[in-house]
């Protein structure tokens, strides 16, 4: 867990079988969190900083060279006020 206000550093590997990744972008739930990331190597990095307390079930969707988009499934991230508790 995290606690709010802290820096959370979300990281995606990112691949294609037959061509190459050309977009991806962090979401929570259908909310976008980051602007669109061209990946660089396979992997896409970006720095999120909630607003709010709260459980957040981040995932990334990709978009690769023929237009197709995958969306994977979602990680729960949980933001606590700070302490103490």
């Amino acid at each position: 867990s995290y606690t709010l206000g802290e820096t959370i550093f979300l990281r995606a590997n990112v691949s294609d079988a037959d061509g190459y990744v050309t977009e991806v972008q962090f979401l929570d739930g259908n909310i976008a969190l980051s602007p669109v990331i061209n990946p660089a190597s396979n992997e896409a990095l970006y720095q999120w900083t909630p607003s709010q307390i709260g459980n957040y079930t981040i995932s990334v969707i990709a978009k690769d060279n023929s237009g197709n988009t995958t969306q994977s499934s979602g990680v729960v991230f949980i933001v606590n006020p700070p302490g103490p508790y």
